[in-house]
């Protein structure tokens, strides 16, 4: 998640909320990626705790850890009804959608859990290089696309949201600078992920860019 997508993320569901819109208790979509929570310390600082500090949050993953208030997968009906019976009022699904193989599938579970009038905040990556772990669709959608994945809603907000680009990142984190031009020089290793790396070289000097929506169930 990029710092800047995070702080919007947070402006635009403090807006609902000063606007008087009952969006607690929150549901965060797969909430548990710790290795994201140390590399990108900002998701927790500028997002999520002051989330917590306006209202209930229920933290939402397949994967058991000790945050996670509700351990299942939205793709089981057991688990969709396990959801409705919390009240959740809104749903936060931040950068997971491109992780996702089946993710229309995924995306009318998200809505069923949401009540009448209920909000759902999502965010996914619109320029953005591949990465492998754990999985990445390559689903770089604009906003009008992603919009797409959620019939039966209106856009409260919308924006693309711009950040630093690969060169700037990738100089900022000189051992990761490091990995990457060494995998450059090695398209036998995992060629399909090389291809795929190389296949976004035109863009290295690009903004990185997400596109995030506030939308309302109808």
């Amino acid at each position: 998640m990029l710092s800047e997508e995070a702080s919007w993320l947070r402006k635009s569901l403090q807006e609902l909320v000063e606007r008087g819109e009952a969006i607690f208790p929150l549901g965060n979509i797969g909430s548990s990626d710790e290795k994201q929570l140390k590399t990108q310390p900002w998701v927790n600082d500028v997002l999520m705790s002051p989330l917590r500090e306006l209202g209930k949050v229920y933290n939402v993953d397949i994967k058991q850890s000790p945050d996670v208030d509700f351990c299942g997968d939205l793709h089981d009906p057991e688990f969709i009804k396990k959801l409705k019976q919390a009240g959740l009022n809104s749903i936060l699904c931040a950068n997971i959608l491109t992780n996702i193989e089946s993710r229309e599938k995924f995306a009318r579970s998200i809505m069923e859990v949401i009540p009448s009038k209920g909000y759902l905040v999502v965010s996914v990556s619109n320029r953005f290089p591949f990465v492998a772990d754990p999985v990445d669709t390559l689903f770089r959608p604009n906003l009008e696309e992603l919009h797409a994945l959620f019939p039966n809603t209106k856009i409260v907000k919308e924006e693309l949201i711009e950040s630093i680009s690969y060169v700037d990142f990738l100089l900022k984190n000189k051992s990761v600078l490091l990995i990457t031009l060494l995998r450059l020089c090695l398209p036998f290793y995992k060629f399909q992920h090389w291809r795929k790396l190389v296949q976004y070289l035109p863009n290295a000097f690009k903004p990185f860019r997400t596109s995030c929506l506030v939308l309302q169930k109808l």
